[in-house]
Parts: structure tokens; sequence; C-alpha cells
């Protein structure tokens, strides 16, 4: 019998180098203002997009990014310890790698 290789949800993507902290805790001031601004509506999210991508190196931007890649090792740790969300994943209608 073959061993089934078993994959991780999105791939390993997010697990390929450590996270980089002090970039996240050097803009975190930053990414609250932006944040509040979004929320409070004094800003639009387009507009602040639009700063960051005319300058893709914005270390507010690689802050966030960053942040994301946290989110993205947490739900794959979690993915992998808890057995009903892998069931979840496996069977989601609509996901690309969804089994039926």
């Amino acid at each position: 019998m073959q061993r089934q290789r078993r994959r991780t949800p999105g791939g390993s993507s997010a697990l390929n180098r450590p996270i980089r902290w002090e970039r996240i805790a050097q803009q975190c001031d930053q990414m609250i203002k932006y944040a509040t601004a979004i929320r409070t509506r004094t800003a639009s999210t387009e507009a602040i997009l639009r700063r960051f991508t005319l300058n893709a190196s914005h270390p507010t931007y690689a802050a966030m990014l960053e942040v994301g890649r946290t989110q993205k090792s947490i739900f794959v740790a979690r993915s992998l310890r808890l057995r009903d969300l892998q069931r979840e994943i496996e069977v989601r209608p609509g996901a690309p790698d969804a089994r039926r």
C-alpha cells in the first residue's frame, strides 16, 4: 500500500522562511493608522492600496504581508492538528482541490 502524501492547505509557502516579527513590530503603529482610516472611512481602501502599489517596497506594506504570512501559518498549523478542519477543507464545494 502506497502512503499518501499529506498536502497542506494552500501549499507550504507560508512556512518556507521565518516570519519577520521585527518588521511587524516596527510598522505596528502605521498598520493601525491605515486600518483605522479604512474603518472610519477617512481614507478608501483603494487609495491606500494605490499608495502601496506605487512603492512595492513600502515598509508598512511589507509588514502587512508578514501579518498575512502569520495568519496563513496559523491556519496551516491548525489544519494539520484538527482532523475536522482537514475534512472541511477537503470537501468544501468550489475549492480548487476539493475531493468529491
